[in-house]
């Protein structure tokens, strides 16, 4: 494991770059962001550990708060207001089915969002402006499940469809 944060410019092609220290050694972090800042939560070690960084500036990860427990590899998602820590597992395993956002302009603690269909980790993410949506993972057996929140709402997930593949 390791402390690194690096950025590549989007406009034009090239290697990575240099951008900080995240707080402590991490890997299998979700990630999300706003226009304004990247958020970071969770690792394979069970952290509890949210931190940020200001996207127009490079520099080190900085504590946001804490998660309301300790998970590994949750998958992350959000708009400009909200992000979203969803699923992952904890100290047992035991797989989490929880749901948890963050108002990302504001540190802080989590707070509870809702619930997935089922407990996943490991899934992709994803989001638009108004929708984040959940899908694969694996529990017991890898999952095709896709499912969505509406950002702006606390709520379960609901049902989208199905992966083609697990």
């Amino acid at each position: 494991t390791n402390h690194y944060i690096q950025y590549v410019t989007m406009a034009s092609t090239g290697n990575s770059t240099d951008f900080g220290d995240t707080i402590s050694n991490t890997t299998r972090m979700s990630s999300l962001s706003s226009s304004t800042r990247a958020i970071m939560s969770g690792d394979s070690d069970n952290s509890n550990v949210i931190q940020y960084v200001t996207i127009a500036n490079t520099g080190n990860g900085t504590d946001f708060g804490d998660l309301q427990a300790a998970i590994a590899t949750p998958s992350g998602a959000g708009n400009d207001t909200r992000g979203l820590i969803m699923g992952g597992y904890g100290s047992s395993p035991t797989f989490k089915d929880t749901i948890q956002y963050v108002t990302i302009a504001s540190t802080g603690n989590s707070t509870d969002f809702g619930n997935l269909i089922s407990g996943v980790t490991g899934a992709a993410a994803t989001s638009s402006g108004t929708r984040a949506v959940h899908a694969g993972g694996e529990a017991a057996s890898a999952s095709n499940v896709i499912q969505f929140v509406e950002i702006a709402s606390t709520g379960n997930a609901t049902d989208f469809g199905d992966l083609t593949v697990t």
